[in-house]
């Protein structure tokens, strides 16, 4: 059994985070970061809820694997080696992705798109509930990204049912502050089938 602690960087209790402990084993596509909040679609990644104190208490038998924990403005990740020697997770604040789409060699506008994360430390970002469109220039942004490396690529809608994806890009997430990132040009998208509404 652990008892650990979430805390702000002033050493703040958090109350009424989520935590999550990604175990070996279990699917990575489990437990997602939505909107700033953790939700777990597997009953081998239950999530904890921190209480007055900042307080959460695992009972897992298997002494290993990597907590996350987000309340909606931070996010937190670390090894059970690390926690059980400090017994405290640090909230760092969110950041953002500020990006461009490009088509072949240029900016594409008005083009609608759904961001899509590979699973990165046991987690994965999701993007599913929010369509983005880009403005002039091809910008787009993403908001409530963890820190980190956030693995990316998107879906662009070419019809009503049709998408082209393209290659992933790695954006590197920095807490509280805007990373960028260029995603597509030349050679970098491929076509298929597929819906692209909810």
């Amino acid at each position: 059994m652990l008892t650990a602690k979430v805390v702000t960087p002033d050493g703040q209790p958090v109350v009424g985070a989520k935590v999550a402990l990604m175990q070996e084993g279990v699917t990575t596509m489990s437990v997602q970061l939505n909107r700033g909040h953790l939700r777990s679609n597997n009953s081998r990644n239950p999530l904890m809820t921190t209480d007055a104190a900042g307080q959460f208490t695992v009972t897992s038998l298997v002494e290993a694997g990597t907590f996350v924990v987000a309340n909606g403005i931070g996010f937190a990740s670390a090894s059970w080696s690390e926690v059980t020697a400090s017994d405290t997770l640090i909230l760092q604040p969110l950041g953002r992705i500020e990006g461009v789409l490009m088509q072949r060699d240029d900016p594409s506008a008005g083009q609608e798109i759904k961001m899509i994360s590979s699973p990165n430390r046991g987690i994965v970002m999701d993007f599913e509930s929010t369509p983005l469109t880009t403005v002039a220039a091809g910008r787009f942004g993403v908001e409530n990204v963890s820190a980190g490396p956030v693995p990316l690529s998107c879906l662009i809608k070419t019809g009503s049912t049709a998408r082209a994806s393209s290659q992933a890009t790695d954006a590197v997430g920095t807490p509280g502050h805007t990373a960028k990132v260029v995603i597509g040009g030349r050679g970098a998208a491929r076509s298929g089938p597929g819906r692209f509404g909810p």
